[in-house]
């Protein structure tokens, strides 16, 4: 069985991205916040983890091989990394400050493994660390607001009181600016102008306040010379969260008007703290990559062969997220020793196992049905084949609500009504690639030309093993 925790092995095509993205790290003018896009399941975990080992070859929280092209530690001896999970932290009143705190912490691991204390000595490297926990614990006076005016004026408060007097520095950036200058010369070898890079990761798993209140926090305090931030999102869930936040009496009255205002100036306020984003390429080819996760060489053979069509063309008929392929790929390895036996067409036979996997895994609300009723199969294929005319008003037009929630990846229409045998045409409906509301098995069923005969001893081999 497949996990889902990140992996270093890359099976993606994402190596030449990794790469570029690093270089464009180390080649920066820091300070620079970087952002990785992609939806939930994209592998936007893997693709950090894979650009923090090719940094500086940190392997932590990965699982299996590594891709023997993505090198490990090419920019060790000038960069250390930070990885900081913002989803365990979002009921923090200052996520800012368990950032802080996460530095610290990961500096000292960082120091410790590679015993580095020579150039400062063990005491001064321990007292710069212990000062950011200080600066972690004056900060948190009050909990950082929503208004950025009012976090400027808990620092400049905070600044008069405990900077002027005791540190020698202007503003809290200052100090943090020259804390991990410090810390970089004594962890980097002599005269390498290294830089921090920290990872930020799952900030679209935040509650809307807290991926706004971090985001400020990274503005007002952590905007530092030597620092660049790698953010992974969904960009469109966080400019949600950050147009929630917005204050909207400065918008239009209209209320669509100020819904779209608002969105414009999260869209803009992001733009200006992430100044590149990196959005990752969604698999173009699912047919391969399935196989990939298919452990049994006859499987495989019989799989490839199932999900290609007449006319030797791979069928698009699964979805290209990642996570849910991997997903697809541990039911029909559990699955598979349960109907290989059985009689008929071996290709017929594995296409009904996938059509039936993927039901089961990600529309549990028809496979209840199809289990409980048979003829319900036939009622699922009649709603995915139908030939639509031309002026169709909607995909799921006269059909029962438990479809009403689905789209279709194509869609089937009658291109000349005026021949003695209208002319069934088939086209692209251009889905997004990540919607949790496509029925990407549809071609499939297309294709296969299966029937409640050929599924059946299929159904009964696998749901009666579990009795």
């Amino acid at each position: 069985m497949h996990s889902d925790h990140p992996t270093l092995d890359d099976r993606l095509a994402r190596v030449g991205a990794v790469v570029a993205k690093a270089r464009q790290i180390m080649e920066c003018d820091a300070p620079q916040t970087f952002g990785v896009h992609g939806d939930w399941g994209a592998g936007k975990t893997s693709f950090l983890r894979q650009l923090r080992y090719h940094l500086d070859g940190s392997k932590d929280a990965c699982r299996g091989g590594v891709n023997a092209d993505l090198g490990g530690g090419v920019y060790e001896g000038a960069t250390v990394t930070i990885w900081f999970d913002a989803w365990r932290y979002q009921h923090e009143p200052t996520p800012v400050i368990a950032l802080l705190h996460e530095i610290r912490r990961q500096f000292g691991t960082w120091a410790k493994a590679r015993k580095k204390f020579a150039k400062l000595g063990e005491v001064t490297f321990l007292s710069v660390l212990n000062s950011l926990d200080d600066v972690a614990k004056l900060v948190k006076l009050e909990a950082v607001p929503f208004s950025p005016k009012s976090i400027k004026d808990v620092g400049e408060r905070w600044e008069k009181e405990h900077l002027e007097g005791r540190m020698g520095v202007d503003t809290v950036q200052d100090f943090l600016e020259d804390a991990v200058e410090t810390i970089l010369k004594s962890l980097l070898p002599r005269g390498v102008n290294g830089r921090l890079v920290i990872f930020i990761d799952d900030l679209d798993r935040c509650s809307a306040d807290s991926a706004f209140r971090l985001l400020e926090g990274l503005k007002v305090y952590l905007s530092l010379k030597n620092c660049v931030f790698v953010i992974g999102m969904n960009q469109q869930l966080v400019v949600d969260a950050i147009a929630s936040c917005m204050p909207k009496e400065l918008t239009p009255v209209d209320a669509k008007l100020k819904e779209a205002a608002v969105r414009v100036r999260a869209e803009a306020y992001l733009e200006k703290l992430c100044t590149d984003i990196e959005r990752l390429t969604p698999p173009s080819d699912t047919r391969t990559l399935m196989c990939s996760w298919i452990d049994e060489p006859e499987f495989v053979g019989h799989l490839s062969n199932a999900l290609t069509s007449a006319a030797g063309e791979a069928i698009r008929c699964l979805s290209p997220n990642p996570r849910r392929l991997k997903a697809l790929a541990n039911v029909l390895l559990k699955w598979w020793p349960r109907v290989k036996g059985l009689e008929g067409e071996q290709v017929r036979n594995v296409r009904g196992l996938v059509v039936l996997a993927y039901v089961y895994q990600f529309h549990s609300e028809l496979f209840q049905r199809w289990q409980f009723n048979p003829a319900f199969f036939t009622h699922m294929v009649n709603w995915s084949t139908k030939v639509w005319p031309l002026t169709e008003q909607g995909l799921t037009q006269d059909w029962p609500s438990y479809f009403s929630g689905l789209r279709l990846p194509e869609q089937s229409y009658i291109g000349s009504e005026s021949e003695p045998v209208p002319i069934v045409m088939t086209r692209s409906t251009f889905p997004d690639p990540y919607s949790p509301d496509m029925f990407w098995i549809a071609p499939l069923l297309r294709e296969a030309g299966l029937t409640e005969d050929v599924m059946h001893p299929i159904m009964d081999a696998v749901t009666s093993h579990n009795h």
